[in-house]
């Protein structure tokens, strides 16, 4: 007996400038960038908030976030 699989739908994307962060370099070479105070999470929900913007969808529509 198979069970259906629940829907997945990709809307939108955005990426998030990674190389300011924790493991970066700054401009002039040093460890750390901008970034760096923020968490993983918080640096995240940046594009995701983005990609949903651009996408159109209330946030009440999203049930799960990877």
């Amino acid at each position: 007996m198979s069970q259906a699989l629940p829907e997945v739908v990709i809307i939108a994307g955005a990426r998030t400038p990674m190389a300011e962060w924790i493991g970066g370099k700054r401009g002039d070479g040093q460890s750390g960038g901008a970034l760096a105070p923020m968490s993983a999470i918080d640096l995240g929900a940046v594009p995701t908030r983005g990609a949903l913007e651009r996408a159109d969808v209330p946030t009440s529509l999203i049930d799960h976030v990877v």
